[in-house]
């Protein structure tokens, strides 16, 4: 007897070369390595002729009256299984028949809910130009109307602010091409199987076919996305299948900016945002952290905030004002305590490369306003470092925000004007001087730079630092973003209000070269670099 039989191994598919005495059946080499054969008898297959054909005598002896009987038993056995094939097959022949009319149904109601949807769009865009329209012609009749004798210098003011205004929007409109763009999903298939027996084994497996004719392994080309994507109002993410998708190269994909992320759904709007990658962000809303994953918010609201800071690890110490304790959201979802701040009101967070600090406030009864009166900072474990003493300082208002520059603190702060709420930028210094006026001296402030008073017209709700330590604020009332060098003094526009329409710039921030700014309901990401906005 040969060693080389034609005979395959049924578990490696190799040349059986060894016989097994205890086992009494062949075996490849690779069998050696299985616990299956461990301190067996092998030989040769020549040397194991002579025990092959004394199995093959008894197996015969044994069942050799039966041998008519088995044959038989095996064919009505297949028999069945051929009716049972043709019965199995019928139904699944009726599964893809039903899937594929559900598939129809479901195809003809994305059909309705995308032209229902596209129909609105256009709608309100239109609303919106005639809006803009009336507008225009308002202001064209109130200027035509003016009596430079008798007009008021306060409605010269708002006339210019008007139509300026007017005239930004009008060129936006003008100049960006607001058609939606429809991108179909070519992968709409109505199913795959699954539990396909291949030759020659008995497990079960997922076809995994290379055949170019298998139907499972070709995209069907009919069917529609479930949402249109388009740069005006908010666009809806169409996510693929993850089956049977055709691979596409990174470099065809091309991203038009300032994307769009809508949040119509929430009664508020966002007060404060860290990106932590390309896709995904932490935020505050309503007083309620919450997370944007592949620029979607998702619903979990993880703990009441009103300013957070996120670490290296990817926790985020949160600041809650009604809480004497300052907490930590940790990666798993869970809240535990960071650290304690008594009676103290700490008001918002700041990040250094190995420190957290807290800025506090109380509110001066003799000059009824409130004012910086601490700085602390705490180790990533919530143990107090430092304490700076900012009451000589007299720096007014409620810290709300605070970002780290080249060794100071940019801290935002507001404070109540009247019937309105102004902000001032403060840049101070975390370490304290020896002589007291140095302390003062070193202090620098913003209080913008519209008009011929700015402090009493500046709203801001964001502040951020690209890299080149540039400051980067957002000015509510002039509806724009400017840059500040590090004596506070004004640079240059980012984002003007005659270049791009926003309704009401709040927070913002700086990630990987990309500016994400809180514009009303909704986020807008630029594509940013320094002295070029895109």
């Amino acid at each position: 007897m040969a060693d080389n039989s034609n005979t395959k191994c049924n578990f490696h598919n190799k040349d059986y070369k060894l016989y097994c005495k205890e086992c009494k059946d062949c075996i490849c080499m690779e069998c050696l390595d299985n616990d299956l054969h461990h301190m067996h008898s092998f030989c040769k297959l020549k040397d194991a002729r002579n025990d092959i054909l004394k199995e093959l005598q008894t197996f015969i002896a044994e069942n050799g009256e039966h041998h008519s009987e088995t044959a038989e038993h095996f064919s009505k056995a297949l028999k069945r299984k051929i009716e049972e094939f043709k019965d199995d097959e019928l139904l699944i022949k009726t599964q893809v028949i039903v899937g594929a009319e559900d598939l129809i149904r479901h195809i003809k109601a994305s059909k309705d809910e995308l032209l229902t949807s596209l129909e609105k769009r256009f709608y309100e865009y239109n609303e919106h130009i005639k809006t803009v329209q009336d507008s225009l012609k308002t202001i064209c009749s109130d200027i035509d109307n003016v009596d430079p004798d008798t007009i008021k210098d306060n409605q010269v003011v708002d006339l210019l602010v008007e139509m300026r205004r007017c005239i930004s929007t009008c060129k936006n409109l003008l100049s960006k091409d607001e058609k939606p763009t429809f991108i179909q999903n070519p992968n709409c298939a109505v199913g795959y199987f699954t539990y396909i027996p291949k030759d020659n084994e008995n497990t079960e497996a997922v076809c995994k076919s290379n055949d170019e004719n298998d139907l499972n392994n070709k995209p069907h080309k009919f069917g529609v996305s479930v949402a249109v994507q388009t740069d005006y109002y908010d666009s809806i993410i169409a996510k693929e299948p993850e089956e049977n998708q055709i691979e596409t190269s990174s470099d065809e994909i091309q991203e038009n900016y300032p994307t769009t992320i809508s949040f119509d759904n929430e009664k508020e709007e966002i007060d404060k945002i860290i990106p932590i990658s390309d896709q995904d962000a932490w935020v505050i809303i309503n007083r309620q952290v919450r997370k944007i994953k592949n620029r979607v918010l998702e619903s979990t609201k993880y703990v009441a905030a009103d300013d957070f800071v996120v670490l290296k690890d990817g926790s985020v110490v949160v600041l809650n004002k009604y809480d004497i304790f300052i907490k930590k959201l940790l990666l798993d979802g869970r809240v535990v305590p960071f650290s304690c701040m008594n009676n103290c009101t700490a008001r918002s967070l700041g990040l250094t490369e190995n420190s957290v600090f807290i800025n506090m406030c109380y509110y001066d009864h003799e000059n009824s306003r409130t004012v910086f009166s601490n700085m602390n900072s705490f180790s990533f474990d919530g143990i107090i470092s430092s304490t700076r003493n900012l009451f000589a300082l007299n720096l007014i208002g409620t810290p709300k925000s605070a970002v780290y520059i080249n060794g100071s603190f940019c801290i935002l702060g507001r404070y109540s004007f009247g019937n309105n709420t102004l902000s001032t930028i403060y840049l101070v210094s975390p370490n304290e001087k020896d002589n007291e006026s140095t302390n003062s001296a070193d202090v620098k402030s913003f209080q913008g730079i519209f008009g011929m008073s700015p402090s009493i017209q500046f709203k801001c709700n964001g502040v951020c630092i690209d890299k080149n330590n540039t400051i980067l604020v957002s000015d509510t009332t002039y509806r724009c973003v400017y840059a500040l060098d590090e004596n506070m003094k004004f640079k240059n526009f980012v984002l003007s209000n005659s270049d791009y329409d926003l309704e009401s710039p709040g927070a913002i921030a700086i990630y990987n070269d990309h500016l994400w700014v809180v514009d009303g309901k909704k986020i807008l990401i630029f594509r940013y670099e320094v002295n070029e906005i895109k």
